[in-house]
């Protein structure tokens, strides 16, 4: 995919260099499964930065594809995509003991 935050197009040894990391990231006792769970992180993320919002009357929204990416994003997070969206979008104010929620 086309990562906002990875400039360039992927380079022949890219491939070896990731092949170089997992082989780096097992000889200090990473697993299989650990290696996965970082790179799902990182996937994650990179989708995460690919999410748009647009703002109206200073309340924000996403745009079309931003659920898209945002879905994607909480799945390889292990989470659940509305409670991702709903924290991403919604302003949690603490005044004394009463919990105030509004769109960001």
């Amino acid at each position: 995919g086309q990562w906002r935050y990875v400039t360039g197009e992927a380079q022949p040894e890219d491939k070896e260099a990731l092949n170089v990391t997992n082989e780096c990231l097992r000889n200090i006792g990473f697993t299989d499964d650990d290696n996965k769970t970082i790179f799902d992180v990182v996937h994650a993320i990179l989708y995460l930065g690919n999410v748009d919002f647009d703002e109206k009357d200073d309340v924000a929204s996403l745009e079309e594809d931003a659920v898209t990416n945002l879905q994607k994003s909480a799945e390889l997070f292990g989470i659940d995509a509305d409670s991702m969206m709903e924290a991403i979008m919604t302003k949690k104010l603490v005044i004394g003991s009463k919990t105030i929620e509004k769109p960001q």
